[in-house]
């Protein structure tokens, strides 16, 4: 059943405020392509490639760290232990300090 307009609002608006409190973390391109390829496979992806599961506007969803598809198709995407972003301390070379491995 496709979801109605007030349906559509609050499914949006709860991933929106999931997305911002967790800090707006998205995806990397290569996660956000793999989920719309999903997408656009999906028969519940509407022409105005909204879902007609959840209502949302997929091509934005889909970079959202936070969001989910609610058939299951793909999941959140975490970063990090807790899920959010690591920024990584550079050595005086410039590299991340994880670039090099000592055995």
């Amino acid at each position: 059943m496709k979801p109605n307009l007030l349906q559509k609002a609050w499914n949006f608006a709860r991933a929106s405020a999931e997305f911002i409190k967790e800090g707006m973390p998205p995806v990397p391109e290569e996660v956000y392509n793999k989920r719309m390829a999903i997408c656009t496979s999906c028969p519940l992806l509407a022409e105005d490639n909204t879902c007609n599961n959840c209502g949302c506007f997929m091509p934005k969803k889909s970079g959202w760290a936070t969001a989910f598809c609610p058939e299951g198709k793909w999941d959140k995407y975490k970063v990090g232990g807790n899920g959010k972003k690591i920024n990584l301390r550079k050595n005086e070379d410039g590299e991340s300090n994880n670039s090099k491995t000592s055995y």
